[in-house]
């Protein structure tokens, strides 16, 4: 169970109401809207397009998923995404290690 990773929805409008409660909030969802994610090694992503338990409409009206790959050069010493934070620059010091 340890090795399997949490799920993340980019997607689902879903926030928190006054009381802690999951609420539907269709307001937060906009045509268009995408997500750019960056691996600097090996990842496995799965994606679904199915409905979410809090939306309201049903049936959902499920819309196709575009999925565009592109490969960049490796990220240079002084990428922001290296050096903004401590818990990124160990992380590089880490991948960087297991792919010397």
């Amino acid at each position: 169970m340890r090795d399997i990773p949490p799920c993340v929805t980019f997607f689902a409008p879903v926030s928190l109401d006054e009381n802690g409660c999951f609420v539907w909030n269709q307001d937060r969802k906009q045509p268009g809207d995408f997500v750019d994610l960056r691996a600097e090694m090996n990842a496995i992503l799965v994606l679904s397009n199915c409905a979410h338990p809090l939306d309201p409409a049903r049936p959902s009206a499920a819309q196709p998923v575009v999925l565009v790959r592109h490969r960049i050069p490796q990220a240079a010493a002084d990428d922001p995404c290296r050096t903004g934070s401590p818990e990124a620059m160990r992380a590089f010091q880490f991948t960087d290690r297991l792919y010397a």
